[in-house]
């Protein structure tokens, strides 16, 4: 004879909202890693950034000049793409960076 368990209404529901609420942790828990990643990588950027205008300051040299340029490409593309995906640019440590800050050491 065989046994079968037969949930009611009410606890399939619960169960699928105790999924759906577990999913939606993974979720949240996996983008808020990508944030975490992006605010790193954007700081080691800045910092880069900035160590790399002193450097260029005490010796003008071609290649560090080129860096530089690169890093402005890289951190105006952030701004922009902030921009357009309507994210606020101080929620990712980007605001107080301006075009004269990212080129001030190559005028």
């Amino acid at each position: 004879m065989e046994t079968t368990k037969h949930f009611s209404k009410k606890t399939a529901w619960c169960v699928a909202v105790h999924f759906l609420n577990c999913k939606k942790q993974i979720i949240m828990t996996k983008l808020g890693t990508y944030k975490n990643y992006l605010l790193d990588t954007i700081s080691i950027l800045k910092a880069n950034n900035k160590k790399l205008q002193l450097e260029f300051k005490e010796n003008k040299d071609d290649f560090i000049e080129g860096q530089l340029f690169a890093y402005y490409d890289i951190l105006t593309i952030l701004k922009q793409q902030a921009i357009a995906f309507d994210i606020k640019e101080s929620e990712l440590r980007l605001s107080e960076l301006t075009e004269n800050d990212l080129i001030a050491a190559m005028i």
